[in-house]
């Protein structure tokens, strides 16, 4: 990574590098910075800080906004169907299958 980069970045972005560039090597924790401030050019830069520092930290933090559920139009052919919750473990009989 490029002092010059560095010197802008905000403290919690060095010390990430840092941390990254002591258990990763410079290379790779230069890949995983980019990925990073990739993000930080679509969401809030302050925010992304914050969720820095508790990571950093080793406190929990949440990512996700909670989204209410839109509505979605059904075919009237499929209206009559309930469909329960799933989770991604359902398809691991599948994907086992598949593979043999």
């Amino acid at each position: 990574m490029a002092p010059e980069l560095l010197a802008e970045l905000d403290p919690p972005y060095r010390r990430l590098w840092d941390a990254l560039s002591d258990v990763h090597g410079e290379l790779e924790a230069a890949r995983v910075l980019a990925k990073i401030l990739a993000v930080v050019e679509t969401c809030d830069e302050e925010r992304i800080a914050q969720w820095l520092e508790q990571a950093m930290e080793g406190r929990p933090f949440h990512t996700e906004t909670k989204h209410a559920a839109q509505p979605v139009a059904v075919p009237a052919a499929l209206a009559r169907y309930t469909v329960l919750a799933g989770c991604a473990a359902d398809y691991d009989v599948l994907l086992t299958e598949v593979a043999q």
